[in-house]
């Protein structure tokens, strides 16, 4: 059998959230693992050394080594299984340094974009567990049992109270991981008031397994932890539960719940009450989604292993990104790529955007008309702030961008899609208007550059919707 080294988080040896896909390259390879965190993950890559043996493949786990450190590597078959939770704030620049690497992807939003990037060789693998047997199903009733594992401090009992209506709630049961709930890194203890209303119970760390599963299988409805997931092995192990997973309309939730059908998804920077009348025909539909995508990850294994075991498909780095961006003022470009809706959505913020009207599509498009006619009437044009954002502007009109301006003095000499990147002495030494680049910058920046700097507040053009 072919070796391969798996890198793999520390944190999963304990919790084998990812026993399922390493069973599956067991039945393929012999494997060396090597386990890490990602802070140390730069330090560790030195020590695991990796070099002296000739590896037919390295699949990094939810680690993503920098990629001067994947290039001192000998095995050049390097397979990249990112997570979404943990690589969102991974720009699409950056991204680009990983165009010589395999990426298997767990949720399609991460897939959709790596593809828009122009990275090709990129698989995705809906994972979904068995389903275990229940022994009963829960009987249509007016008022639901809630089950809720706090595991975040934005999903927390304030926003719960906002979304449910008390009228149909029987219980809820709140779990937390310590036995010392003032221990707990996210538990917040609901007042006595709200015990006694909503029938609170609690529970702490289960010493098995099985008595967990025991306390989710007394309620009909169960609340996802986070906002996002990089997989989600907590929500559809509830889904093949049969509960109905209540959960902010983020990935990788959305891309297994169909809200009213099979789960719930809520706004979660404008929340409302959720109807749960349905909840227990919507859990048992959840569980058929599960059991009908369980089946198809047979032959998804199957793909992991002949992906892995391919040649690598010839990029060409950041062309294809820079075709895609261009099309950007389509109309139906979220038809296509909803992931870029769903990088706006993680930063929507309520002084920018107006409860559910947003409409990010129709914003693009009038961004792209608004920054042709800009660059009509000015030849030459600053950027302020090296992100994702500038390299949107800098695509649509790339002939009249003279640099970006960052604070951070560690980016200043290097470039972004092109351009140079400037302290903010070249800001104040020009005359040229400044773009400040979406994401509700512009207010909190503009005053301290008119004040600070004395920089004419005539100069800067917000771009914030």
């Amino acid at each position: 059998m072919k070796r391969i080294a798996y890198i793999g988080h520390s944190f999963h040896q304990k919790t084998l959230s990812t026993q399922f896909f390493i069973e599956n390259l067991q039945k393929h390879y012999e494997i060396d693992f090597f386990w890490t965190l990602p802070f140390k993950c730069k330090l560790d890559m030195q020590s695991f050394n990796l070099n002296k043996t000739d590896y037919h493949a390295i699949v990094s786990f939810q680690i993503m080594p920098a990629p001067i450190e994947l290039s001192r590597l000998d095995c050049k078959n390097i397979i990249l299984i990112p997570m979404f939770d943990n690589d969102l704030n991974i720009s699409y620049s950056k991204w680009s340094q990983y165009y010589p690497y395999k990426f298997i992807n767990f949720s399609k939003t991460l897939y959709d974009k790596l593809n828009f990037l122009g990275i090709k060789n990129n698989l995705y693998a809906q994972y979904a567990p068995k389903i275990p047997p229940i022994e009963s199903s829960p009987a249509d009733s007016d008022k639901q049992n809630l089950f809720f594992w706090q595991r975040s401090s934005e999903i927390n009992w304030p926003l719960i109270k906002k979304l449910i209506k008390k009228e149909q709630v029987n219980s809820i049961h709140l779990h937390r991981i310590e036995a010392e709930m003032g221990k707990d890194t996210w538990f917040e203890k609901p007042s006595e008031k709200d015990v006694i209303d909503y029938k609170l119970t609690f529970s702490s760390w289960f010493e098995s397994k099985d008595d967990l599963l025991k306390k989710m299988n007394e309620c009909s409805v169960f609340i996802a932890p986070r906002l996002y997931e990089g997989i989600g092995q907590t929500f559809l192990e509830a889904m093949s539960l049969g509960k109905c997973v209540v959960s902010p309309d983020f990935p990788t939730m959305n891309e297994y719940i169909q809200n009213g059908h099979n789960g719930l998804l809520f706004n979660y920077h404008h929340p409302e009450k959720i109807e749960l009348s349905n909840a227990v025909s919507i859990g048992l539909r959840a569980r058929r989604s599960i059991k009908e995508i369980h089946e198809h990850w047979g032959n998804k294994e199957s793909e992991i292993i002949e992906f892995i075991d391919q040649k690598l498909a010839e990029n060409n780095n950041n062309i294809q990104y820079k075709k895609n961006i261009t099309r950007i003022k389509e109309t139906d470009t979220f038809i296509n790529l909803p992931f870029l809706l769903s990088d706006f959505h993680l930063h929507d913020n309520s002084d920018v955007t107006h409860s559910n009207s947003m409409n990010f599509s129709k914003y693009l498009n009038g961004l792209h008309v608004f920054l042709k006619k800009l660059a009509q009437e000015h030849s030459e044009l600053i950027i302020y702030g090296a992100g994702t954002g500038a390299e949107l502007i800098i695509n649509i009109i790339p002939e009249n961008i003279i640099c970006v301006i960052d604070v951070d003095s560690s980016k200043h000499g290097k470039k972004i899609s092109g351009k140079p990147i400037k302290g903010i002495e070249q800001l104040i030494e020009s005359d040229y208007k400044v773009l400040f680049s979406l994401f509700g910058r512009f207010e909190k920046i503009a005053p301290t550059l008119v004040q600070k700097y004395n920089i004419n507040g005539e100069r800067l053009i917000s771009l914030d919707l």
